[in-house]
C-alpha cells in the first residue's frame, strides 16, 4: 500500500494510514502532547517533490498531527542534494553513504529547534540511515531529543 501510495499517487490511501496510526499512536498520544514534540517530516529533495506532486512524509506528518495535536513544521530540514532512491540500494553502507551529507537545517528555524523534542516522520524504515543523518542534523542543531514515526518497514 505504501509503495501504491507514494509512486502510484494513491492518496486517498492515507485514510487508510491515518486508520492506523490512530490507532498504533493511541497509547501515546498524551506522551508527546504533554511533552510539546513538534513534528518535522523528512523532505525530499525540491526536484522530486515536484516530479511526484507530493512529500509522502510531510503528508503523513499532517496525519500525525490531527491525531496528536502537535505542529508540524515541513520546512526545518532541507535535502539540498538530489540523491538517488534508497529503495534502489542494496545494502546498510551504500544507503548511509547515499544520505550522508545531503540534510541541512533551513536557517530559519536555527534558533527555533534549539532544546526542542521533535517526531521525524518518515514512510519506510529500512535500515534506518536517512533517519538517523536527520536526527544528527537535528541534534547538531541543538534539538534536545529526536524519536521517529514511519509507517512501514
Amino acid at each position: 500500500m505504501v509503495h501504491k501510495f507514494k509512486y502510484q499517487h494513491l492518496l486517498s490511501l492515507k485514510n487508510v494510514f491515518k486508520n492506523v496510526l490512530n490507532k498504533s499512536l493511541l497509547i501515546h498520544k498524551q506522551y508527546l502532547y504533554q511533552n510539546n514534540f513538534i513534528i518535522v517530516p523528512v523532505p525530499l529533495h525540491k526536484y522530486k517533490e515536484k516530479i511526484r506532486g507530493f512529500n509522502q512524509s510531510s503528508i503523513l506528518a499532517k496525519l500525525i498531527s490531527e491525531i496528536t495535536d502537535l505542529k508540524t513544521y515541513d520546512n526545518v530540514l532541507i535535502r539540498f542534494k538530489n540523491n538517488q532512491p534508497q529503495a534502489k540500494l542494496n545494502n546498510n553502507l551504500e544507503r548511509q553513504k547515499n544520505v550522508s551529507s545531503i540534510f541541512k537545517i533551513n536557517v530559519s528555524y536555527q534558533q527555533f529547534i534549539k532544546n526542542k523534542k521533535i517526531i521525524l516522520i518518515d514512510d519506510v524504515f529500512t535500515t534506518g540511515s536517512t533517519l538517523n543523518e536527520c536526527a544528527k542534523i537535528l541534534k547538531q542543531n541543538g534539538a534536545n531529543t529526536v524519536i521517529a514515526i514511519c509507517l512501514a518497514r
